[in-house]
């Protein structure tokens, strides 16, 4: 889905094709692919943190969630789809 998103964007090769389409504007686009990431990267993180948890030297929740988010953080994609959000 996200690239069939991206294919609406002006830098797309298939944007001259499909220009004369109803399509949604840039900035609509972008929020969507940003909520898109940000839901896709909350659920990788509960799915990760259940799994660490359930390991024998798992160690505290605390520690399990917070060393997950930052994995997931420091790999996003959000970041600059959330900071587009704001410039479009």
């Amino acid at each position: 889905m996200t690239e069939a998103l991206k294919s609406y964007l002006p830098k797309s090769s298939y944007y001259q094709l499909i220009s004369n389409l109803a399509i949604p504007n840039e900035k609509e686009i972008w929020i969507e692919l940003s909520e898109r990431h940000e839901k896709m990267e909350k659920e990788k993180q509960i799915r990760e943190i259940d799994t660490r948890r359930k390991r024998l030297d798992a160690g505290p929740l605390p520690v399990i969630k917070e060393t997950v988010e930052r994995e997931i953080v420091t790999q996003s994609m959000v970041k600059p789809f959330a900071l587009l959000k704001y410039l479009l």
